[in-house]
């Protein structure tokens, strides 16, 4: 939501195109097209800029978000001459290998090769992800990771209920097997919190059981009441294969919660070890060492929390990120 509200200060109308059935919010000048007809996502892509021509044909500036978003803005451009803004916000081809979906893979890599060279501008959020782009001209690529609002996103006193805890999906490239089984090495147990849903959540469960942990899971938790678990916690872990720029780890910071990431591509661009959070090996080992030293340092909690926090002040703060996002849109939208 906080997207379009930017997006309606600098434009007089907003339209949004959703692939689900979107609950509609009150937004001044903003109008969103849900997908009323219950399509498969690959194949409404395709059909948006047809159905939706009165509404697409006469925009000024069109912006996908993610490769999917990508589909129907392209074509878009392709029919109407409107020029195109997309994001690559992940290496979407690794993450579907590492999740062991081939054929998915393939078809993103696809995607990939056609979308962003035909794009006007692409946004990455770290700048590992530029190497990537093959046939787009590095004037086309601009880094700009992603903002969080520091006022909603902020340090609060609150008793700690949690030792540890992590928001996301649980899926394999998250490597949720890896936390627990390092915080079953980490005497006595820690109390953990994962916010989240995901295929491999009975998996999870059994394995906490297995490892007699003590887990808590909430399946659904609106965005603005994430501050309240986070400042619960007494630290938040990323136990991932690979990242784009993960919003949960920046929001934790953003509330001042000393961080632990294991040391992949968007983890480490943004966490500096022992300054602002602490790196470890992906291993079990590794991580239950990185959990008992935070947790047995009260001062290194403290450090690194208030690091942290000024960290995403400095370079991930909302305001500061959008007004980077809008000035590209609003170039093209007048030429």
């Amino acid at each position: 939501e906080n997207n379009f509200r930017y997006y309606s200060q600098y434009f007089e109308e907003v339209r949004v195109f959703a692939y689900g059935q979107f609950n509609e919010w009150v937004l001044p000048r903003v109008k969103v097209l849900p997908n009323r007809f219950r399509l498969p996502r690959y194949l409404y892509a395709f059909i948006i800029p047809i159905i939706h021509k009165s509404e697409i044909s006469n925009a000024a500036v069109l912006r996908g978000m993610q490769l999917t978003g990508g589909i129907p803005a392209c074509l878009a451009k392709f029919l109407y001459r409107i020029p195109v803004v997309v994001n690559y916000g992940y290496d979407y081809v690794k993450v579907a290998l590492v999740e062991g979906k081939v054929i998915r893979a393939w078809l993103l890599k696809v995607l990939t090769l056609l979308l962003l060279p035909c794009s006007d501008k692409v946004i990455i959020t770290n700048q590992e992800l530029a190497r990537q782009l093959i046939g787009v001209p590095k004037n086309k690529i601009h880094l700009i990771p992603n903002g969080i609002d520091t006022v909603v996103f902020r340090p609060q006193r609150m008793r700690k209920l949690f030792d540890i805890i992590y928001v996301g999906r649980f899926e394999v490239q998250k490597n949720l097997k890896l936390l627990l089984t390092a915080a079953a090495k980490v005497k006595p147990y820690p109390k953990i919190l994962l916010i989240g849903s995901g295929s491999l959540k009975n998996n999870l469960l059994n394995l906490a059981d297995a490892l007699k942990l003590n887990l808590t899971i909430y399946d659904s938790v609106s965005h603005k009441n994430l501050p309240y678990y986070l400042n619960q916690s007494r630290m938040f872990v990323l136990p991932s294969l690979i990242e784009g720029n993960p919003k949960a780890l920046l929001e934790a910071m953003s509330c001042g919660l000393p961080v632990i990431g294991t040391g992949v591509e968007g983890i480490k661009d943004i966490i500096t070890d022992s300054l602002n959070g602490l790196i470890a090996e992906s291993t079990a080992k590794k991580l239950a060492y990185a959990i008992k030293k935070l947790s047995s340092n009260i001062f290194l909690q403290k450090s690194l929390g208030e690091q942290a926090r000024k960290t995403i002040l400095r370079q991930y703060n909302a305001k500061m990120i959008w007004e980077k996002e809008l000035t590209i849109l609003t170039l093209l939208a007048r030429n």
